[in-house]
């Protein structure tokens, strides 16, 4: 199988600057391996360390709950992928890079009672593996798409 004859590597700081375009093409092109891993055999504490953009890091990661496999970090780059999917469909940042503050930070200091959510957040995201629906997301509002290819 595939897995048997390439080396699975994780880039680990996938963002929106390290993605060059071709535009006559229309290709686009990952850049920036200097943080990038091949997977080893066995996975150490140390592959779990958040590194990266924050901005483009999962909650998961940032919160030091991942999971310790394989898939997880894996996952990590399908998140930041998804971020910059997010950028290009919607033409916009989620967070301008000077304001950064993690996704769930303004849930966390909603609470009164001095709780966080941080409990219910892994739950979501790292347990049922919910995740945003794009498709709903542009049934919601079918304009985006429309200024994405226009």
């Amino acid at each position: 199988g595939k897995n048997s004859i390439h080396t699975t590597i994780v880039h680990r700081d996938i963002k929106s600057s390290n993605i060059l375009i071709d535009k006559s093409e229309l290709n686009l092109c990952l850049t920036d391996f200097g943080v990038a891993m091949a997977l080893p055999p066995v996975l150490t504490e140390r592959d779990f360390v958040q590194i990266g953009t924050m901005r483009y890091m999962a909650p998961e990661l940032l919160e030091g709950v991942i999971a310790h496999t394989r898939e997880a970090l894996c996952s990590v780059d399908m998140y930041a992928l998804a971020l910059v999917m997010w950028e290009i469909l919607t033409q916009c940042e989620v967070y301008p890079t000077t304001e950064y503050r993690p996704p769930y930070e303004e849930y966390r200091k909603k609470n009164s009672d001095g709780s966080s959510f941080t409990s219910e957040i892994y739950d979501i995201v790292v347990v049922h593996r919910l995740r945003p629906s794009l498709i709903r997301s542009l049934k919601d509002n079918p304009h985006v798409l429309v200024s994405v290819f226009a």
